[in-house]
């Protein structure tokens, strides 16, 4: 899959997952993307996700995966984001208006033998988006 010139900014609405990243991986957001707008961008990305209230947006560090989740057994492709360095859960935030802007192209999706293989390679992951992503100041509140 092609993963073309970082950033690519996208646009979707936050949607209701089936709930089996906070119960057996990492909490996330589920994001449908707005009409017209590439899918073929599978894999794992570091980024920034821009969430936007009524009178504000909020921006995090961001894990963003697209595509199949093959461990889970799920290959439907979705798109979710795992908001880092937050002390919130994903589901304190109810807005419909999400943006993704994927920096870093971390790896392309693939499958664990197990949830605990899973959950090692996220923090991995993780760790890589924060070195790579983390030092881009694109997490303050901006009013609207």
């Amino acid at each position: 899959m092609s993963n073309g010139a970082l950033p690519i900014v996208l646009h979707g609405t936050q949607v209701k997952g089936l709930g089996l990243g906070s119960s057996r991986v990492v909490p996330t957001i589920n994001i449908h993307l707005l009409e017209g707008q590439a899918h073929d961008l599978a894999g794992v990305y570091g980024g920034f996700t821009t969430l936007q209230f009524p009178t504000y947006s909020k921006s995090f560090l961001s894990a963003i995966h697209i595509g199949p989740k093959p461990t889970l057994q799920t290959h439907i492709v979705s798109i979710e984001s795992h908001l880092i360095q937050t002390k919130s859960l994903c589901s304190d935030y109810n807005t419909q208006n999400i943006t993704l802007k994927l920096i870093h192209h971390i790896r392309d999706t693939q499958a664990f033998a197990t949830i605990e293989a899973l959950k090692t390679q996220i923090q991995k992951d993780i760790d890589i988006i924060i070195q790579t992503c983390g030092r881009l100041d694109d997490t303050s509140d901006e009013p609207l």
